[in-house]
C-alpha cells in the first residue's frame, strides 16, 4: 500500500519529533497511489522514521524520527492529529 521510502545518505539528521524525514501524499478521492516525498535530513541510524500527523491542507501523511525504544504502540495513536488550514 505505501511505498518504500527512500532517503539520501549524504543528507544531515534530523532533529527527532521535530523536522520531518518525510512525507506520504495521498489524493482525496482515492485514485491515486500513495507516493513518498523525502525530506532534506534523514534518521539516524538508531531511529525510525514514522507517522507523526495528517496535513488535510497539503495531502500528506507527515512522518519524524523517533528513538526505536520510543516507538508508540497502536494504543498511543488512538487520538489522531489532524491539521486544517
Amino acid at each position: 500500500m505505501f511505498p518504500e521510502p527512500t532517503y539520501d545518505p549524504n543528507a544531515p539528521e534530523c532533529t527527532p519529533y521535530r523536522e520531518p524525514c518525510g512525507f506520504y501524499s495521498f489524493s482525496l478521492h482515492g485514485r491515486t497511489p500513495f507516493k513518498w516525498v523525502k525530506s532534506w535530513c534523514r534518521c539516524q541510524s538508531e531511529q525510525e522514521c514514522i507517522y507523526d500527523r495528517t496535513d488535510m491542507k497539503m495531502r500528506l501523511y507527515r512522518q519524524v524520527c523517533v528513538p526505536r525504544d520510543k516507538i508508540p504502540t497502536e494504543d498511543d495513536y488512538s487520538e489522531h492529529k489532524y491539521i486544517y488550514f
